[in-house]
């Protein structure tokens, strides 16, 4: 019995297995499908997880490239701006080497607080000299122009432009820390100009204060440059009182090394002697070709008779006298404000025998009256001289019977028509309708007036750093000259080329080539000239276009 309950409970156990298995078997089977999608939705999870994880790390690899893109930008900066300093050093070392040991100029103890552009800050040098500057042949300067040319190198306000020319010309030296602070802190002041902010060019060659005026213009650049000469800073530093147009024409003063000043172009001597040369050649043809309408003269010249030529004598006289007349004006006035002019370079014309001559500008007027008063003197000689001709020459015209006057030079009345003022002249002074001839015979000395006129006038013009241009300059301003200048330019392009004015024409190139530039600044070019300067002025320029301007058809 035992055997067969133990068999039984055996049997039903076993029973029981199979069926509990065959249950596991039925769910397995029936919750399948399920676990297959739940896995496959896991699965894409996943990859998107792992994606997004990619393409974040991505981003940090950007970011972190853009950031080595910037420190590797800053690091080509400073390698810049190491390459300038090292070229600084250079210059100083190379002049000290040629250049006898001199003192150094004392220093503050306080050093002022200085605004550079970021481009052109460089280190401070305690043993920086007013006098460090590379030779002219040096081949750094090559290099450093180079560098300073690059965009976002350079910097110079536009009131420092204009010192520009003096590098090419003379190669300026750097102004020292020292003076640059003694500067602000010695002379420039709150009785004159208080000073607010410090710039200095990349060289170091320029510095501008930048303030305000604590007095008149006049009466503060005088203190300044008072205080400047007290000081001891005159030899070694040169102040300028200017107007900034990039500031609404705001006052600034700039400083430049002393030894910065407008020097003459190599070769530029023997140009003025070969140019002279040949004034003297063409005023000697102009003084013959002016009796090419005299048959009589002509005839004995073709005959080979020279000794005609002796009557041009005169005319030749006249003319290099006018010319001569102005330039001694010139540089006698020149001489009273103390101010240098380089050697005169006299243009030759066939038309005119002479255009007259480019003066330029040695050193620094001290203001804009001095420039006038030396800008004005030659034109006003020049016209006193040539009008006194002229009115003598036409006084004795009317008073010589016409045998001698058979033997004066024969003046087309075109020409005399293509002035206001020697047209007007001619028609009172001499009798008859003279006007309405062809050609009219005159004394040699209306030939030197109305010669001289039409010199002094078209260097009346006011453009550039011809004498209209200088006066212009004084009178007005140098933005306000340069501006006139520019429609001067093109009113005289057109009357040249649609009123077949060949002088005008000619003239107006010689101009834009060797007289285009704006002159050198004064050193006060703030203070206004005079009322009396400005009326002389106006007479000048009146005086110009009744000489180039034709006379009216109704008034002939």
């Amino acid at each position: 019995a035992t055997a067969t309950a133990t068999a039984a409970a055996a049997a039903a156990a076993s029973r029981a297995r199979g069926r509990g298995s065959g249950a596991r078997r039925f769910a397995h089977s029936s919750d399948g499908g399920g676990a297959e999608e739940s896995r496959e939705v896991e699965s894409e999870k996943a990859r998107a997880a792992r994606d997004a994880r990619t393409e974040a790390e991505r981003l940090m690899l950007a970011a972190k490239q853009a950031e080595l893109e910037v420190e590797r930008a800053k690091l080509e900066a400073e390698r810049k701006k190491l390459e300038l300093e090292l070229l600084r050093v250079k210059m100083g070392k190379e002049s000290k080497s040629s250049a006898p040991p001199r003192a150094e100029p004392t220093a503050p103890s306080v050093q002022p607080a200085v605004v550079e552009p970021s481009t052109s800050e460089t280190t401070k040098s305690e043993n920086s000299s007013a006098s460090d500057v590379l030779p002219p042949d040096d081949p750094s300067w090559d290099k450093l122009r180079e560098e300073l040319s690059k965009p976002g190198v350079q910097f110079i306000p536009k009131p420092m432009r204009m010192f520009g020319g003096l590098g090419q010309l003379g190669l300026p030296p750097m102004l020292s820390e020292e003076d640059i602070t003694a500067v602000r802190e010695n002379v420039l002041g709150s009785g004159s100009f208080y000073p607010t902010a410090v710039e200095k060019s990349p060289l170091r060659d320029r510095v501008i204060f930048r303030g305000n005026l604590r007095a008149s213009s006049a009466k503060a650049f005088k203190q300044i440059s008072d205080k400047l000469s007290e000081r001891g800073l005159d030899e070694r530093v040169r102040l300028f009182l200017m107007q900034d147009p990039e500031k609404d024409n705001a006052p600034v003063v700039i400083a430049l090394p002393a030894a910065a000043v407008p020097s003459a172009r190599p070769l530029r001597a023997l140009f003025c002697v070969v140019a002279a040369a040949l004034s003297l050649f063409t005023t000697s043809a102009y003084s013959v070709g002016v009796f090419g309408l005299n048959t009589e003269f002509m005839q004995r010249l073709a005959q080979g008779d020279t000794d005609e030529l002796a009557v041009a004598v005169p005319i030749f006289t006249g003319v290099i006298g006018v010319l001569l007349a102005h330039e001694v004006a010139h540089r006698v006035v020149a001489r009273l404000r103390d101010v240098k002019l380089g050697a005169p370079l006299f243009i030759p014309s066939l038309q005119i025998g002479s255009y007259g001559s480019i003066t330029p500008l040695r050193s620094f007027p001290r203001s804009r009256s001095d420039l006038f008063d030396i800008a004005a003197a030659g034109p006003a000689a020049g016209f006193a001289c040539s009008l006194a001709a002229l009115f003598a020459g036409l006084s004795m015209t009317s008073l010589v019977a016409s045998e001698v006057a058979a033997s004066f030079p024969a003046i087309p009345t075109g020409i005399l028509k293509s002035s206001i003022l020697l047209g007007t002249a001619v028609q009172n002074l001499l009798p008859g309708d003279v006007l309405s001839q062809a050609s009219i015979s005159v004394h040699p000395l209306v030939v030197v007036g109305y010669t001289g006129l039409l010199i002094t006038a078209i260097n009346m013009i006011p453009f550039g750093r011809l004498d209209g241009g200088r006066i212009m300059q004084a009178v007005f301003g140098r933005a306000t000259a340069g501006a006139i200048g520019g429609i001067t330019l093109l009113l005289q392009g057109f009357g040249s080329v649609f009123g077949d004015n060949s002088l005008l024409l000619i003239w107006g190139l010689i101009s834009i080539f060797l007289q285009r530039d704006a002159e050198v600044p004064c050193l006060d070019e703030v203070t206004d000239v005079s009322e009396v300067q400005s009326a002389g002025g106006t007479i000048l320029f009146v005086l110009m276009l009744l000489t180039l301007f034709p006379l009216p058809a109704n008034l002939v």
